[in-house]
């Protein structure tokens, strides 16, 4: 299965090459027999009605916004319980698990040998995931994509392994602070209003505002800036983008402030970052 352009799931063919086949995705509404995706670890969205999952002989009722990780090589069976149940999957192969989870959260590689686990997201999480999974998907050219599917890796991990204990490096007050922090870290170019991402947490507006600056010692608008930037300084090296489809792509329409702003950081223009970095 290593060496095939698609991962096979009962035979279908649900996923033409992408990121060197290291990612695949399923959106499905039917029956699947005991199997196994070798190779591959998988995270598994319920986005409608309920489903009999059975793995190592344990039968559990799924519902709706339950998130469901299965480790690498593992026998299960998901079928749906009544009429309209469908699920979305992302399927990860293990080298790319590990860059991941090395990258992100160097502190808990246990998480490899984790077989299974579950949790319950809050309706407007689960239907944010699933959103920026169908964005991805249908934009597998852009530039950035292997970025951007990272981030999403990043966000899965997050939400199934730490979303009530990553927290130990900042103080309990700040707790949705670090969460917002998180978020924007992975999501500095969403285009839904702050009050959309505000509806995300069971605090109020203001208090968030606060926890967020408590955390970080910046605005919403400050830290946002710089993530921009440190952003625009990995496409003009990395990618070899000009400057103007730089400021673009991280949301600055104005080349010339982009510019003030890249100096004002970096200390240098981006022009001359681009330069140093011409291979």
């Amino acid at each position: 299965m290593n060496n095939s352009k698609n991962i096979q799931h009962y035979d279908i063919n649900f996923h033409a090459s992408s990121l060197e086949n290291e990612v695949g995705f399923l959106f499905s509404n039917t029956d699947s027999p005991a199997h196994v995706h070798e190779g591959f670890a998988e995270f598994s969205l319920i986005t409608a009605g309920e489903w009999e999952h059975i793995f190592e002989g344990v039968s559990r009722r799924l519902k709706k916004n339950c998130l469901i990780y299965l480790g690498v090589d593992t026998l299960h069976t998901l079928n749906p319980c009544v009429q309209g149940s469908n699920h979305f999957t992302f399927f990860f192969k293990e080298e790319y698990l590990r860059k991941t989870i090395t990258q992100f959260f160097p502190n808990n590689l246990g998480i490899l040998t984790a077989k299974y686990k579950e949790t319950i997201l809050p309706p407007n999480v689960s239907t944010f995931l699933l959103y920026e999974a169908h964005k991805m998907i249908g934009s597998r050219t852009s530039y950035n994509h292997a970025i951007e599917f990272q981030n999403y890796m990043h966000n899965l991990i997050y939400f199934m392994f730490f979303e009530e204990n990553i927290h130990s490096e900042s103080s309990t007050k700040n707790k949705h602070g670090y969460t917002l922090r998180t978020f924007f870290d992975n999501y500095m170019f969403l285009d839904e209003p702050l009050s959309t991402v505000y509806n995300l947490f069971p605090i109020s507006p203001a208090t968030l505002i606060k926890q967020f600056e408590n955390e970080t010692g910046q605005t919403i608008a400050q830290y946002r800036n710089d993530k921009r930037l440190e952003y625009a300084s990995l496409l003009l090296k990395d990618y070899k983008m000009t400057i103007i489809d730089v400021a673009n792509k991280v949301g600055i329409s104005s080349p010339s402030h982009f510019s003030a702003e890249f100096k004002k950081k970096f200390g240098i223009s981006p022009k001359e970052f681009a330069k140093r970095h011409v291979i």
